[in-house]
């Protein structure tokens, strides 16, 4: 449990700044990630390091357990298919990556939940 409850930490500080970054510097992000998908190398290496992020957080995390430990399973599966996805379909994805840099309301909802996310489990991995 103690493990689930550093994970919670480490992964609702990160979702609570990037949410931030992500409702107040939409502009920046979207340069970023116009930058991103113009790099066709460093969207393969973020393919490996959401595989390996997803691994990990699979690794030290219980499937059948509820609430904070259902919750870090389904991030873990996520980033892992996201790396799947990433590295399967590259030129699918930097399509993808575009529209949605193009759409300012895309950034602000993906961020306004990557706050939410981070409330929940900042609350109990600090908390509860």
């Amino acid at each position: 449990m103690i493990t689930i409850n550093i994970l919670a930490q480490i992964f609702g500080m990160t979702f609570l700044f990037a949410g931030i970054s992500m409702i107040f510097n939409r502009k920046t992000v979207k340069l970023v990630v116009d930058r991103m998908v113009s790099d066709a190398g460093l969207i393969w290496n973020m393919g490996f390091m959401f595989i390996f992020a997803g691994s990990f957080i699979l690794a030290f995390s219980n499937f059948y357990g509820s609430g904070l430990s259902a919750m870090l399973s389904i991030i873990g599966i996520l980033a892992f298919l996201k790396g799947i996805y990433l590295l399967w379909l590259p030129g699918h994805s930097t399509k993808l990556y575009k529209k949605i840099a193009e759409n300012n309301s895309i950034i602000l909802i993906t961020g306004i939940i990557a706050l939410l996310a981070s409330f929940y489990l900042i609350a109990k991995g600090f908390y509860f």
